[in-house]
C-alpha cells in the first residue's frame, strides 16, 4: 500500500497528475495479485473491489483537480458501480455535472445524496444493502451537510440562470430572424411598386456636352429655329404666349407645358432642366404614401416624354393651336 500512500502525500501537496498515476498503478497491481493469490478468493475480491472503489474516487479528486470534470465523472460512476452507496463519489460525481453545466443531472446526483444522509439521521439503526460500510451516511456532519446545501442552492441558481440566457438567445434569433423576413418583404414589396418606373428611380441620363447625339439636335433645333421665322406673326404671338403657372398637381392642369411650368416657347434646354427639378419633386420615393405626388409626377413624365421629342411636340403645338382657334 506503499503507492497509495505515496498518492495521498501527493494529492495533499497538489499534484494532482503524479497522484492519480500512483492510484492507477495500485489498481493495476491490486488486479494482478487478486488474478494469481492463493488466498480466499471470495475475500480477495471483495477487498479488492472496495479498494478498487477508493481509488477510483480518489482518482475522480486528482482530475476535478485538474479540470478534467469529464473524465472524474466517469471514474464516480466506475467506483458507484462497485459501491452504490459511496457517499463521495454520489457528491464528486454531482460537482463534476454541475461544472460540465449538466445541471438536470447534478441537482438528481444532490438530491440523492441528500435522502440518504436525511434518512440515515431519522433512523441511524437503518441499514440497506446499498449503503457503503466505510462512507456510510449517518457519519455525515452537519457542518458537511450545511455546506452541500449551499452547493445544492448555487446549482439551481446556475441552472435558472442559464435557462434565462437561453430563453433570451432564443428570443434574439427569433427577432433576427423576422428582421430579416421582414427587409426581404419590404424589399419585395418596393421593386414591385417600382415597376411602373421606366427611369428605375432616376432621372434620364444628362447627355455628354459635344457628344455627336448632343450636336446633331443643336444642329436640328437651330434648323428648326431658323424654319419657325418663317411662320406668321400670329404664330409668333401664339409661341410668346405665357402659360399660367398653375400648380402641376392641380387636377385641372392638362397641359404639358404647364405641368412643367414653361412657356410654349421653351427650348429642349428648358424642357429637360424643368423636367428633372418637378420629377425631384415630386417623385414617390420623397413622397411616400402621396397619391397627389405620385398623379403629378405620372403627369410630369408624360409630359417630358411628349415634348422631348421633336416630333411629338411638333404635333402637340399644332393640336393646341386648333384648339385655340376654336
Amino acid at each position: 500500500m506503499y503507492e497509495k500512500s505515496r498518492g495521498d502525500s501527493l494529492y495533499r501537496e497538489g499534484k494532482y497528475k503524479e497522484a492519480a498515476a500512483c492510484y492507477a498503478r495500485v489498481m493495476t497491481i491490486d488486479s494482478e495479485v487478486s488474478a494469481y493469490s492463493n488466498s480466499n478468493v471470495c475475500e480477495m475480491d471483495t477487498m479488492g473491489g472496495r479498494l478498487h472503489a477508493v481509488l477510483l474516487c480518489n482518482r475522480a479528486a486528482c482530475l476535478i483537480g485538474l479540470k478534467r470534470y469529464d473524465e472524474a465523472a466517469k471514474e464516480c460512476t466506475a467506483a458507484l458501480k462497485i459501491e452504490r452507496g459511496y457517499m463521495k463519489a454520489i457528491l464528486r460525481r454531482a460537482r463534476c455535472y454541475n461544472r460540465l453545466e449538466r445541471y438536470e443531472e447534478s441537482i438528481s446526483e444532490y438530491n440523492r445524496w441528500f435522502f440518504a444522509v436525511k434518512e440515515a439521521k431519522r433512523n441511524p439503526n437503518f441499514s440497506t444493502s446499498d449503503e457503503c460500510p466505510f462512507d456510510r451516511a449517518a457519519d455525515i456532519s452537519d457542518g458537511d451537510l450545511q455546506k452541500v446545501m449551499s452547493e445544492l442552492s448555487n446549482v439551481k441558481d446556475r441552472k435558472s440562470a442559464a435557462e434565462h440566457k437561453a430563453r433570451q438567445q432564443a428570443e434574439e434569433a427569433q427577432r433576427r430572424a423576422e428582421s430579416a423576413y421582414n427587409r426581404q418583404q419590404t424589399q419585395q414589396d418596393w421593386q414591385y411598386h417600382r415597376r411602373w418606373d421606366s427611369f428605375r428611380g432616376s432621372a434620364p441620363n444628362r447627355e455628354k456636352k459635344n457628344s455627336p447625339r448632343r450636336r446633331h439636335k443643336s444642329h436640328q433645333e437651330s434648323h428648326n429655329h431658323k424654319h419657325s421665322s418663317k411662320f406668321s406673326s400670329s404664330s409668333d404671338n401664339y409661341r410668346r404666349t405665357e402659360i399660367p403657372r398653375a400648380s402641376p398637381s392641380s387636377d385641372t392642369v392638362n397641359c404639358h407645358y404647364a405641368v412643367l411650368q414653361l412657356d410654349r416657347s421653351a427650348t429642349q434646354v428648358d424642357i429637360r432642366k424643368s423636367y428633372r427639378r418637378m420629377a425631384l419633386k415630386y417623385h414617390p420615393d420623397k413622397n411616400q404614401n402621396c397619391e397627389k405626388a405620385a398623379n403629378t409626377f405620372r403627369k410630369v413624365q408624360l409630359a417630358y416624354e411628349t415634348l422631348s421629342d421633336e416630333n411629338s411636340k411638333r404635333k402637340y403645338d399644332m393640336e393646341l393651336r386648333l384648339r385655340s382657334h376654336r
